[in-house]
């Protein structure tokens, strides 16, 4: 009941915070900057954070994880290591985001 209850809070927090606007697609507007612009060499940076990444050390379902989302260049590994946590195996019923506008 708890996780019910939170749920449903933070799903009113996220749903009053929207309207169509936020709600729509918008153009990576720090492409080059923070990671690369070219989706070819982004994707091979990715590839190369995640090898680098901390392996797995979960041997139950993740229930939520905290990932750092500065520059790939500052914190690239932590937030890899912090999504190599799940276990992509499994499906989640519901998987919430939640990030400051900034």
């Amino acid at each position: 009941m708890k996780r019910v209850s939170l749920c449903l809070v933070l799903a009113f927090i996220i749903i009053s915070g929207c309207n169509a606007q936020n709600l729509q697609n918008r153009r990576a507007v720090v492409a080059g900057s923070f990671y690369s612009a070219n989706p070819a060499e982004l994707k091979q940076d990715l590839k190369g954070l995640f090898a680098e990444a901390q392996p797995s050390k979960n041997s139950g379902t993740v229930l939520a994880i905290m990932a750092p989302h500065a520059g790939y260049v500052y914190s690239g590994i932590v937030a890899a290591s912090s999504y190599n946590q799940i276990d992509w195996s499994k499906r989640y019923d519901n998987i919430f985001i939640i990030g400051s506008s900034h």
